[in-house]
C-alpha cells in the first residue's frame, strides 16, 4: 500500500465488529486557497475481517481533514486519524527497490521537499497551536526526514556492504542467521540481501533506533546534541499524536502547541541534521580512498 494513508476505526454494520484499519485515500489540493476548496473524493473499499463483508464508501479530504462514509450505511460513524503519505520504502515485494534506490538521490529529495514543504508552511501555517494545518505540515517533515534516514543507509550499505560487518556482529538477530552452503552458492550476495531486507523493515521515524543503527554500520549519531535531540523526539511523538489520535495525547488531551513558529524551528533543526549526516556520510565513504596505499586493505 502507498499514496496517502489514514488510520481508521468503526464498528462493522453487518456483525458490528470493531475494525481498525489503515486505507489509501486521495491527499487534500495543496494548492487551494481556503479549507473549502481543498477537499478531494475517493472511492474506496472497508473489508471486514470476521464476517468478510466489504463496504464500498467515499472519502472527502481536505485541509480539516478526512471524512469518510459508508456508501450504503451512512448513519455508521467512521473515526479517521491525521492522514500522511506513505513511505514507499515500506513496500518490499519487487526486488526492484534496490534498483530504483541506486538511481535516487536521498539528500535532493528531501531539498526539494523540505523547500516545498517549508515555502507551504510560510502560506498557509497558522499561529493556533490546534492548527490541522501545522500538524500536517509537522507530520510530513517527520515523513521526509524518516524517508531521508531510510533511504541514505540503505544506499550506502547497498554500494559498500563492508560496512556492514559491525552489524553482523553486535545486532542480535542478524548474529543468529545461519546459512547453508548451498545458500551461498546461490547466492553470494545473501549476507547483504539478509541485512537489507532486516534494514528496510526499519520504522526510521524512531529515532532511537535509527541511531542505533547509524552508529553501529557507520559511526555517525543521530542522537549527538542534547537540545536538539529533545526537541526531535518530541516531534517524532507529536506525529505520533497527530497521525494516530488526530492531534489528542494518550490522555486524550488536545495538541495546543503546534504553532507555525514551532514548525518551522522543527523544519530547520530537520534540514541542519540532514545536511550533517550528509557530511559525515561522506567522510566515512571517502576515508578508506585518503589512506595511503600501505594502509588499505
Amino acid at each position: 500500500m502507498s499514496g496517502y494513508l489514514v488510520d481508521i476505526s468503526l464498528n462493522c454494520p453487518d456483525c458490528s465488529t470493531y475494525i481498525e484499519d489503515e486505507v489509501e485515500v486521495s491527499p487534500p489540493n495543496l494548492m487551494a486557497e481556503n479549507s473549502r476548496d481543498s477537499t478531494t473524493t475517493y472511492e474506496l473499499e472497508i473489508s471486514c475481517p470476521t464476517c468478510g463483508a466489504d463496504h464500498p464508501a467515499t472519502s472527502a479530504t481536505s485541509f480539516g481533514g478526512v471524512d469518510i462514509v459508508l456508501d450504503d450505511h451512512p448513519n455508521v460513524r467512521v473515526s479517521t486519524g491525521m492522514a500522511s503519505y506513505a513511505w514507499e520504502g515500506n513496500e518490499w515485494d519487487s526486488d526492484e527497490w534496490l534498483t530504483d534506490l541506486l538511481k535516487d538521490d536521498p539528500a535532493f529529495n528531501f531539498r526539494s521537499a523540505h523547500g516545498e514543504l517549508v515555502q507551504f508552511l510560510s502560506n498557509h501555517g497558522e499561529t493556533s497551536g490546534t492548527s490541522f494545518i501545522n500538524r500536517m505540515i509537522l507530520t510530513q517533515l517527520i515523513t521526509m526526514l524518516e524517508t531521508y534516514l531510510g533511504d541514505n543507509l540503505l544506499q550506502n550499505v547497498a554500494t559498500h556492504p563492508d560496512l556492514l560487518k559491525p552489524l553482523f556482529s553486535s545486532d542480535r538477530v542478524l548474529n543468529a542467521e545461519r546459512f547453508s552452503l548451498s545458500e551461498i552458492a546461490k547466492n553470494p550476495n545473501i549476507p547483504r540481501d539478509t541485512a537489507l531486507a532486516y534494514l528496510r523493515k526499519n520504522l526510521w521515524h524512531d529515532l532511537r533506533r535509527a541511531d542505533y543503527f547509524y552508529n553501529t554500520i557507520l559511526g555517525i549519531r543521530i542522537l549527538s546534541e542534547p537540545d536538539t535531540n529533545a526537541l526531535l523526539l518530541k516531534a517524532v511523538a507529536y506525529r505520533h499524536d497527530c497521525v494516530h489520535r488526530n492531534g489528542k495525547t494518550h490522555d486524550d488531551e488536545k495538541l495546543d502547541s503546534i504553532t507555525a513558529q514551532y514548525v518551522g524551528t522543527v523544519a530547520r533543526e530537520i534540514h541542519a541534521l540532514v545536511g550533517r549526516l550528509e557530511r559525515e556520510t561522506l567522510g566515512v565513504i571517502l576515508a578508506p580512498l585518503e589512506k595511503p596505499e600501505d594502509e588499505q586493505d
